[in-house]
C-alpha cells in the first residue's frame, strides 16, 4: 500500500462527502440516482479496499465461486505473506483484454473473449449474488486458451436473493414487452416509489421498449436512448438506490469492455440463461421454504409486539409523529367534494 495513501483518501472522501448535499440540490445527475446514499456506499466501500486483508477473503470467495470453471482464472493467494497493508498474488502473464491487435495477432476469438467475459459478471451478480465492482480493462487479462484472468478484488458489490430474483423478473419483463410487469419490478428493486402512478410509467415505458425492442446494439444510441429516458426517470422520481449503483457501474463498465472487443456484443443475451435460472428458482420448493419461514418469522415479530403496542396504547404511552409535506397537496384533497 502506497504510503500516506490513507489520509489522502479520508481527505477527498471528506471533501466528496460535505458538496454531495449540494450537488445533490442542483440535481447533478439529472436526479436519477440517490447521490447521497451512493457517495456514503462509495465511500464506506472505499475505506474496505484500504484493508488487504478483506481484500484478501474477497478474492478467496470469488476462487471458491468459480472452482471448477476452466475459462475462469483468479490468482493464488500467498497468505503467509500477506498483511492489512501487503497483499502478495500469482503474477498472471496475459493480454490486456481491450487491446485488440495483440488479440488478433494471438488468433483470439473476441466474440467469445466477450461473451465468457459477460457470463462471468452475470454470473457473480445473480447467481452468487458477490461481484467484481471494478471490471475495468486493467483488471481483466486474456490467458492461453482465451482464459479470462481477473485481478483486484478490493471493490466488490452484493445483493440479496430478494434483490437478485427482482432484478432478474426486471430483465424478464422488459425482454417480454411487459411495462405493467416491468413496473412492479421497479417498485421491488426500490428504483420506483411505492406511490408512483403505476399506469402512467408503464404506458411510458412501454413507449420506449416498442421504440427499442428487436434492435442491434450497435443500430441503439445510448444518447437517443437516455434522452428519451431521462424526461420519465425526473417525472416519476426514479432513481437508482445505493445498494444497485455498485451494480449499474459495473454493467456499464462491462458493456464498455464487451462493445470494444465485439460491435455486436450485447451483455443480457449473456444474461439469458441465468435470468431463466433465478426466475425459475423462485418457484423450488427451497424458495417456497425459505419464503415460509421469512414469512413465519415476521408474523412471529408482529405477535410478539402487538401486545406491547395495545398496552402502550391503553396507559397513553404511545406517541404519533406525523410530519406535513407539501400542505398545498393536503390541502387540495381535504377540499369538500
Amino acid at each position: 500500500q502506497r504510503p500516506g495513501i490513507v489520509p489522502q483518501i479520508e481527505q477527498d472522501l471528506e471533501i466528496l462527502e460535505d458538496v454531495t448535499p449540494t450537488l445533490a440540490a442542483l440535481n447533478v445527475g439529472n436526479g436519477w440516482v440517490d447521490l447521497v446514499s451512493a457517495v456514503q456506499d462509495f465511500s464506506a466501500t472505499l475505506r474496505e479496499e484500504l484493508d488487504y486483508e478483506i481484500e484478501a477473503q474477497n478474492l478467496e470467495t470469488f476462487r471458491s465461486n468459480f472452482r471448477g470453471d476452466v475459462g475462469v482464472r483468479i490468482p493464488r493467494l500467498h497468505w503467509e505473506l500477506c498483511t492489512p497493508r501487503l497483499m502478495v498474488l500469482e503474477r498472471l502473464r496475459g493480454i490486456k483484454i481491450t487491446d485488440v491487435h495483440k488479440l488478433d495477432a494471438a488468433g483470439y476469438d473476441r466474440h467469445a473473449i466477450a461473451s465468457r467475459a459477460a457470463r462471468i459478471v452475470i454470473k457473480e451478480m445473480l447467481q452468487d449474488g458477490f461481484f467484481h465492482a471494478d471490471p475495468h480493462p486493467g483488471n481483466l487479462v486474456v490467458l492461453p486458451g482465451e482464459v479470462i484472468g481477473i485481478m483486484d478484488f478490493g471493490m466488490v458489490g452484493r445483493l440479496t436473493l430478494r434483490l437478485r430474483l427482482a432484478i432478474a423478473n426486471l430483465f424478464v419483463a422488459l425482454a417480454n414487452q411487459e411495462p405493467e410487469q416491468a413496473v412492479e419490478r421497479l417498485i421491488q428493486t426500490g428504483i420506483a416509489p411505492p406511490e408512483v402512478d403505476r399506469g402512467a410509467l408503464a404506458a411510458e415505458l412501454g413507449r420506449v421498449l416498442r421504440r427499442y425492442h428487436g434492435r442491434r446494439l450497435r443500430q441503439m444510441s445510448g444518447r437517443e436512448l437516455f434522452a428519451e429516458l431521462q424526461p420519465i426517470l425526473q417525472a416519476h422520481d426514479l432513481k437508482v438506490p445505493a445498494e444497485l449503483w455498485l451494480l449499474l457501474k459495473t454493467l456499464l463498465m462491462m458493456q464498455g469492455v464487451g462493445t470494444t472487443l465485439d460491435p455486436d456484443f450485447n451483455l443480457f443475451a449473456d444474461a439469458k440463461p441465468f435470468l431463466v435460472r433465478l426466475a425459475l428458482y423462485q418457484w423450488s420448493p427451497a424458495a417456497v421454504q425459505e419464503s415460509l419461514l421469512r414469512t413465519s418469522i415476521n408474523l412471529g415479530d408482529m405477535l410478539n409486539t402487538g401486545p406491547e403496542v395495545l398496552r402502550k396504547l391503553e396507559q397513553g404511552e404511545l406517541r404519533l409523529r406525523y410530519e406535513v409535506v407539501e400542505p398545498e397537496k393536503l390541502a387540495r384533497s381535504a377540499a369538500p367534494l
